[in-house]
């Protein structure tokens, strides 16, 4: 699902947004969210932001979902894609802003670069419920 980066005061899409989160848990779909908000154009880790992960922890604590079972997945690639843009804006050219145009006509050249060995690894899933009931036990 693609959501909006930021949403300001924006209840009705807040809360638009907490809905259908609730109902995919509710219903048992399987969801990905990239915790680092974006790509790495540099392939170093990003800090996390925690928004979709609020969400889901809004709806176990609320009672609105029983659980939610997390499978962090890394996928790393031998070569960056983003390389050659990322040193050109160190190099103080502004980086051109992303449009669905330039995606849908590059698309096909993208699918066609030879990235490398690609490692997809998959850690093992843990319940959320479970870690918030061992952090209550914690500081009980």
């Amino acid at each position: 699902m693609w959501i909006r980066r930021s949403f300001g005061d924006d209840i009705l899409y807040t809360t638009l947004v907490q809905t259908y989160i609730d109902t995919l848990l509710q219903q048992g779909f399987n969801f990905e969210c990239f915790i680092e908000g974006g790509r790495s154009r540099t392939g170093k880790l990003l800090p996390p932001k925690y928004g979709i992960l609020s969400f889901v922890l809004d709806s176990i604590l609320s009672g609105r979902t029983k659980d939610a079972i997390i499978c962090p997945v890394s996928t790393q690639y031998d070569k960056v894609i983003e390389t050659e843009s990322y040193v050109t804006e160190l190099l103080g050219v502004p980086k051109k802003k992303e449009n669905l145009a330039d995606f849908l006509t590059g698309g096909s050249s993208v699918l066609s670069l030879k990235l490398g060995r690609v490692d997809v690894r998959f850690h093992e899933p843990w319940s959320l419920r479970g870690f918030i009931d061992e952090q209550l036990t914690k500081i009980a």
